[in-house]
């Protein structure tokens, strides 16, 4: 996107008002970064400005600056780190590491493709189409590259070939050196965390051409092995074991699947993290059937493909011999959340605000143009203004006379019913909605849109659930994006989609129920305001 020069068409200091948003959007699209962060990013005394530029495929693109270094640029809503700010925090993005040649072809304008990856990219975790990702080296873990992944995790399992990351910004482009700054020298921090030198192992040479690494096997990607896998196997029996002797919610016969997303990975310790693919199994299947051939569980085919766990030995000598203090053991997920901590009470008030035309009205009472009523207030209001100007019909007081400042909302009225005179009083005025968290009040005009949840089938026929609006509601969107992460152990991602107002929020699989507990139970948002419970899994 930046490898060829591309215009400035404007470039205008970001005021002190301006920065706090700025900063809110940041956070939302990089919800690894604290609010330190953030400050630190846009000192206050630091000048900052926000640039639109046009690239040479005419591309128009904001460009966030800070003492003439490019720390952000926002493309198709989304923001994205720099180079620069990756490397000072480098665990706010997907990371994927590749060989230097390959490098040399991404600089080039190349995307990254799977065959390139020095560890095969499921060994990554979960992750979703068009996610922030960054491109790293097997000598150097300081980035190279900044873009998004070309396809889901699961893609990647059912295609094995093809782009990896699609890259936007790289280490070199004229991004970085905007406005003429000269380019910052490369940090070296040596190999990422998850190698040693000692287990590198090059597959490819330096003499690979483009060409020759797209048409690889998938299976060549494979190419790096990790150290070890004693750690993330001792977490894995940890948290089955903590799982089958203490979980209280688990209800036998259950789908093994089901199994490992809600009892296993749930008991999983907040300061680490479960990826089967990083333990020597490799598979949930095959540590169960481990498991069973040990005597620890039954598990049953009931079909091709799908197994259930049919029974738990709890006199067996490895569940004897283990245990966990029962204070700090956590406690598995269930589909409802948790109860309302640490989130205040939540006051949603539909007003209108006053016009010009109804000004004239209001004005009697000490009101002004764009104060805000709720409905009750205006009828309240309109009652004593006509009964103190003796506008109501003398001979059936269910109408009014329009007379006075009363004609320039009704027009060409003679006389209309109470009703017909606050539906027309409440359509003269400006619409908006205040929502009260006891931190904070929004006031925005419009009508308030309800929170809506939808389900899609994306690529490889898998579901997500998508929700839209939650801003409108003061909810943060990263922090409810986590607590989905959590609650149903299934990835997130946060996007805003053409035409929307608001962001909106994708979570793995069919969550609505979820999200809908986690809405009326922790956020406290009445159940009037939410639409979509209708596309929860029905109960079989």
């Amino acid at each position: 996107m930046f490898k060829k020069p591309f215009r400035v068409k404007s470039n205008t200091p970001i005021k002190s008002s301006e920065r706090k948003s700025l900063k809110e959007s940041i956070r939302k699209h990089l919800p690894l970064l604290s609010g330190t962060d953030v400050d630190n990013l846009f000192p206050k005394k630091e000048n900052a400005s926000c640039m639109k530029i046009i690239t040479s495929d005419n591309i128009i693109v904001q460009v966030y600056v800070v003492q003439k270094r490019a720390v952000a640029f926002e493309y198709n809503s989304i923001i994205y780190p720099t180079v620069y700010v990756l490397w000072k925090y480098d665990n706010i993005a997907l990371n994927f590491t590749t060989n230097s040649f390959v490098f040399s072809k991404i600089s080039g304008g190349a995307d990254l493709m799977l065959p390139g990856v020095s560890l095969n990219p499921s060994g990554y975790g979960i992750f979703t189409q068009n996610q922030i990702a960054s491109i790293n080296t097997v000598e150097n873990k300081a980035c190279l590259a900044v873009g998004v992944t070309a396809m889901s995790s699961d893609q990647i399992q059912i295609h094995g070939k093809g782009k990896c990351v699609i890259v936007y910004h790289f280490y070199g482009d004229n991004l970085c050196t905007i406005e003429d700054m000269p380019l910052q020298k490369l940090p070296l921090f040596g190999p990422p965390a998850w190698l040693t030198t000692e287990n590198i192992e090059e597959s490819v040479n330096d003499e690979t051409t483009e060409e020759e690494i797209e048409s690889t096997e998938a299976t060549s990607s494979a190419t790096i092995v990790s150290s070890s896998n004693d750690d993330t196997d001792k977490l894995l029996m940890d948290c089955f074991l903590t799982a089958i002797k203490y979980s209280k919610t688990i209800e036998l016969p259950i789908l093994t699947s089901s199994f490992y997303k809600s009892q296993v990975l749930s008991v999983c310790p907040p300061d680490k993290v479960l990826d089967i693919k990083k333990t020597s199994f490799k598979k949930v299947g095959v540590f169960l059937k481990q498991m069973c051939k040990e005597g620890v569980i039954d598990i049953k085919e009931k079909k091709k493909g799908v197994e259930t766990l049919e029974g738990i030995n709890r006199d067996h000598q490895m569940l004897k011999e283990f245990y966990v203090e029962i204070d700090n053991r956590p406690k598995p997920q269930q589909d409802k959340p948790d109860a309302k901590t640490d989130v205040p009470n939540r006051n949603i008030i539909e007003t209108y605000a006053i016009t010009s035309s109804t000004e004239p009205i209001f004005k009697e009472f000490q009101l002004k143009k764009n104060d805000t009523l709720t409905k009750l207030e205006i009828r309240k209001y309109i009652t004593e203004y006509v009964k103190s100007h003796n506008y109501q019909n003398e001979d059936n007081k269910r109408f009014v006379k329009i007379e006075g400042d009363l004609s320039h909302i009704c027009k060409g009225e003679a006389m209309v019913t109470w009703e017909e005179l606050m539906e027309k009083i409440c359509a003269s005025m400006k619409q908006c909605f205040k929502v009260t968290t006891g931190v904070e009040e929004i006031v925005s005009k419009g009508k308030l849109e309800p929170i809506v949840m939808t389900v899609q089938r994306r690529g490889g026929n898998k579901k997500v659930t998508l929700i839209d609006n939650l801003e409108l509601y003061g909810i943060r969107i990263g922090e409810f994006a986590k607590e989905c992460q959590h609650g149903v152990a299934a990835s997130t991602s946060i996007s805003r989609p053409p035409g929307k107002k608001c962001e909106e929020l994708l979570v793995q699989g069919n969550q609505v129920l979820f999200v809908y507990n986690l809405l009326i139970d922790k956020y406290n948002i009445p159940k009037k305001y939410i639409r979509g419970l209708e596309n929860a899994p029905k109960k079989k």
